[in-house]
């Protein structure tokens, strides 16, 4: 989500207030899923235009997510 959307996204989670009731929490939670489903669109649409540079940043992501495990591993004398 870009910053200019945050506050926008954060006013509509806020839009149906909670009562306490379960039709409160019910259109709370469809309220959130619908913003999850945009994400998600925009995400994907994201990727099916930038497919190389997200192949090379979750390459990179992987990579130092690796490299992290394995060090806390070591550390840890797990490895042994």
């Amino acid at each position: 989500m870009t910053p200019s959307l945050l506050p926008e996204a954060r006013q509509k989670a806020r839009a149906p207030q909670s009562t306490g009731s379960a039709q409160a929490m019910e259109a709370r939670l469809a309220h959130a899923q619908e913003l999850l489903m945009e994400a998600n669109a925009r995400a994907v649409a994201f990727v099916r235009k930038n497919p190389v540079p997200c192949l090379i940043g979750a390459a990179a992501l992987g990579y130092l997510i690796g490299r992290a495990a394995s060090r806390r591993l070591l550390e840890s004398g797990g490895g042994q």
